[in-house]
């Protein structure tokens, strides 16, 4: 396995991130959210976006409020379950 010295370890099975809520976003987070998914969430119905774009824009806004370093590629890296919708329960 290569490594390059410059590129950090990403550890995707040690990162949880919980996605504000989209009256939160700023403007500059409201532009990323655009950038990667090619629409604003504002733009009328979300289940018509694509999810896994969305789950990347919501989850990389989300991440870069803790640790802004946090790129779209690490988020891409992550496992499914590792982005959660704020307030989604697991077990009703």
């Amino acid at each position: 396995v290569m490594t390059d010295k410059k590129t950090k370890k990403v550890e995707p099975e040690a990162r949880t991130i919980t996605v504000v809520a989209l009256d939160e976003l700023t403007y500059g987070e409201l532009d990323t959210f655009e950038t990667i998914v090619g629409a604003l969430p504002t733009d009328g119905d979300m289940s018509k976006l694509p999810t896994g774009k969305v789950m990347i824009a919501l989850g990389l806004i989300s991440a870069q409020r803790d640790d802004p370093t946090v790129t779209e590629a690490d988020v891409r890296a992550l496992p499914m379950g590792a982005i959660q919708l704020e307030g989604a329960a697991v077990n009703p």
